[in-house]
């Protein structure tokens, strides 16, 4: 087809039509109304012809196709014709009109082009896909004239409307109003008129002929509108302040909804294919009322204020209310992360013919979100996948039936780790056979569409501090005596979908093992990212942090806890939990009681708080049954020219942070326990000619006793080996088995020997080479027991 003819074969043939009448046997009405709903089921870019046009295709092909060979590039041009898709339209100014774009988010008058002329009472006719119009002040044009308005705002006259009566009075004064029914018959209505004129005139654009008029009593509509729902005209009436419908069989007016406050002149009325009430006022406001002709809704007829953009004088509005769309929107619309929200999918169909074997499709950002299994509720069939636990929902082979508006529901987990903000996505149906041009609809929110696109939908997602904890024990050793050291793995993880202040665990020991001896031995992060409470004891003291800690979204650290306990007869298993907790930024708290284990969150609900076993600690099955020996160094003296030197007590046990080994309880049996200092301070010079004293503290705490022990110690760089530190030639000294030995140098029968430097060594020595000497102590075996599980070896060196 050739859609620029469509002005030119109806002017042509509307002179010709009785040449080819004769040749015509069957019903023209019935075949324009097939042509016409097949048209408009489509709404594709194709002419309508008039009758006699009708004819002429039947009976004339060859007359038709010279008439085709006639094309004026400047009728081309006016002629383009518009999509039959979502896009609101605006008209407005005085004596030369300008189409716009209607933007709704945020709201915008978008100019498509300007005519040469002032029109108004415009409305689409879907088929042609064209925008039409009247002059509304036709002086000079009585009467007055119908345009034709293309898709770069040109207006081209189709003349005026055969039948349609001379206005009487000032011609000047009449303005028009008007809409496209969806069978191609423009309703014009006019304001103004003289007594006993008629309101309404119906229009067969086919052949711009009056088919009727109808007087409606009292009106004072500024435009009017046919909704896509029912098929029935409704207008807003600035006297009564209320929407009206219209029926057009009797020219009877039923208002209804909530007066409009105010005295603005509200007109520019147009429908969405979901049956929306659209009306520009003078102000400049875009006005909807939603869902008018829906016997549910609780407020038909309420308007609400999309935006305001500038007043004008004379505007009119229009759309493709058949147009295929689609809305989504979530409820609620505010979810805290951790939550289950409702997608509805709202899809309507003004064409009259179905829309089949389209594919249904809602892909989730990679945001955790997913479609919950069993909560869709689909009317309109097709083949679905498996979309539970997913983040894609697709049903394929779907029919969308003609006048319908049809409701897709399913339910979405927004997991606790969804960051703190808004969140979007879009659903597509497709690919629409109706419009080639458009061949996919993607969901707005909520429609009618903004930015001159779709917008996806929002969800805000506000903040769900969640902090989980968990407790494993990680060992037990017997270590004799009847003593038990218990090691404990604390685990934290940040499960909300915000950072965590102020993290914090209590343990209180106590409560665990009650009337049995304890000691802690140390508390320490294996993580090397939280501070420990260096004061907790797990009576008067339970904060195993300091409190000071942060929790990262979706980070997980751990705390080690070491207690040696005494049970005597009671080997348990005693019962053990921790509690976690821990602030927002905010300020809001949130806590957690341990389960057991190394993961807060066994069943991966993202809800800890629903894991909650607690930890046994069993005494009667130790998890080590080995040897292990336990080495402790310390710098026990330091002299300068016999004298001590000032300032270091070597009299105190230190705890060195870094070093589990001499927190545990078997120390306890040596005299004098861990006397010395790990190291000395900055504040320590040591000079040339310095003598230092070393002590190796060794214990055996196993399960077993050590067996063939051998102990090297390199002397440090730039220092010298004292070979007379406790007797002449005698510079090692051995306390084992509760005897303090002084060992001779030489390599002969005693326990000690040093090795000169440069003299190779072997293993247990680090180095063979030997470069500065080594002290090498034969142990020989060593009992798990006390009080022969314990002891030191002891020499001293010289700064040099």
């Amino acid at each position: 087809m050739y859609p620029h003819l469509h002005f030119l074969v109806t002017q042509f043939w509307q002179k010709k039509a009785q040449i080819f009448i004769s040749f015509v046997k069957i019903s023209t009405n019935k075949l324009i109304s097939l042509w016409n709903d097949w048209i408009a089921s489509r709404c594709t870019k194709v002419s309508l012809f008039s009758k006699v046009g009708w004819y002429a295709l039947m009976s004339g092909l060859t007359l038709l196709v010279i008439v085709a060979g006639y094309n004026p590039k400047a009728l081309s041009q006016q002629d383009a014709r518009f999509t039959c898709d979502r896009t609101l339209y605006i008209s407005q100014g005085q004596q030369r009109t300008t189409l716009n774009r209607v933007n709704t988010r945020p709201f915008a008058l978008n100019p498509i082009g300007t005519a040469d002329v002032e029109y108004n009472a415009i409305g689409f006719n879907i088929r042609d896909n064209s925008i039409y119009a009247m002059v509304p002040q036709s002086a000079g044009n009585n009467p007055p004239v119908v345009y034709r308005i293309s898709a770069n705002g040109a207006a081209t006259s189709i003349g005026s409307p055969t039948a349609f009566p001379v206005l009487a009075g000032n011609s000047g004064a009449f303005a028009f109003s008007g809409d496209i029914d969806r069978n191609g018959n423009y309703v014009v209505y006019i304001t103004n008129q003289p007594a006993g004129q008629p309101n309404l005139f119906d229009i067969n654009l086919s052949t711009n002929t009056v088919v009727r008029s109808l007087t409606l009593v009292g009106t004072n509509f500024a435009d009017i509108a046919f909704n896509p729902v029912n098929d029935q005209l409704y207008a807003f009436d600035n006297t009564q302040r209320q929407i009206a419908r219209i029926d057009l069989t009797n020219g009877q007016i039923q208002y209804f909804g909530t007066r409009l406050p105010g005295n603005t002149v509200v007109g520019g009325s147009f429908f969405d294919s979901f049956g929306n009430f659209f009306a520009y006022d003078d102000t400049g406001s875009l006005l909807i009322a939603r869902d008018i002709a829906n016997p549910a809704n609780p407020n038909p007829g309420q308007f609400q204020r999309l935006g305001t953009v500038r007043q004008v004088d004379r505007f009119d509005g229009a759309s493709c209310a058949v147009a295929p769309s689609m809305e989504k929107t979530v409820e609620p619309q505010t979810v805290v992360a951790g939550n289950i929200v409702t997608y509805r999918y709202r899809i309507a169909n003004g064409f009259s013919n179905p829309l089949p074997n389209l594919t249904f499709r809602d892909v989730l950002p990679e945001d955790g979100r997913t479609f919950v299994a069993g909560t869709l509720n689909n009317p309109l069939g097709g083949t679905l996948n498996a979309f539970g636990g997913t983040r894609t929902l697709e049903i394929t082979g779907v029919t969308l039936p003609g006048r319908t508006i049809t409701e897709i529901t399913v339910q979405v987990l927004v997991p606790r780790t969804t960051r703190v903000g808004t969140v979007f996505n879009q659903a597509t149906l497709g690919p629409l056979p109706s419009n080639p041009t458009v061949p996919e609809l993607l969901s707005d929110y909520p429609f009618p569409p903004g930015d001159e696109i779709p917008d996806p939908t929002p969800l805000q997602v506000t903040a769900n501090p969640t902090i989980g904890v968990a407790k494993s024990q990680s060992s037990v050793i017997n270590q004799g005596n009847g003593n038990f050291q218990v090691t404990f793995t604390i685990t934290l993880k940040n499960l909300g979908n915000i950072d965590l202040n102020a993290v914090q665990v209590t343990e209180n020991l106590s409560n665990t093992f009650g009337a049995t001896p304890f000691t802690v031995n140390r508390v320490s992060s294996p993580s090397v990212n939280l501070t420990p409470n260096t004061n907790f004891n797990g009576t008067t003291d339970t904060n195993l942090l300091s409190g000071t800690n942060i929790l990262a979204i979706g980070e997980t650290k751990t705390i080690e806890l070491i207690v040696t306990i005494t049970p005597g007869s009671n080997l348990g298993p005693y019962r053990n939990q921790a509690e976690a907790t821990a602030v927002s930024p905010s300020g809001t708290p949130t806590r957690d009681t341990s389960t057991s284990g190394l993961n807060p969150d066994p069943d991966n609900d993202g809800n800890p708080t629903n894991n909650n076993d607690s930890t046994p600690v069993d005494l009667s099955t130790p998890t080590t049954t080995e040897p292990r020996l336990r080495l402790v160094k310390r710098i026990t003296n330091a002299t300068r020219r016999g004298v001590p030197i000032s300032g270091i007590n070597f009299n105190n046990v230190v705890d060195d942070l870094n070093d589990t080994n001499d927190n545990v309880s078997g120390w306890s049996q040596l005299p004098g326990r861990l006397l010395g200092v790990p190291s000395l301070g900055p504040e320590t010079s040591l000079e040339s000619g310095d003598d230092v004293e070393y002590t190796v503290y060794f214990l055996s705490d196993g399960s077993l006793a050590v067996k063939n022990v051998r102990l090297c110690d390199p002397i440090p760089p730039k220092t010298t080996f004292i070979p007379d530190s406790f007797e002449l030639g005698r510079g090692i000294l051995i306390n084992q088995n509760g005897i303090q030995t002084p060992q001779s140098n030489a390599a002969d029968t005693d326990q000690g020997t040093f090795t000169s430097p440069l003299t190779p060594v072997t293993a247990p020595c680090p180095n063979a080479n030997n470069p500065n000497g080594a002290v090498l102590v034969q142990l020989g075996d060593i009992a798990n027991t006390a009080p022969n599980n314990v002891g030191f070896v002891r020499f001293r060196i010289k700064i040099d």
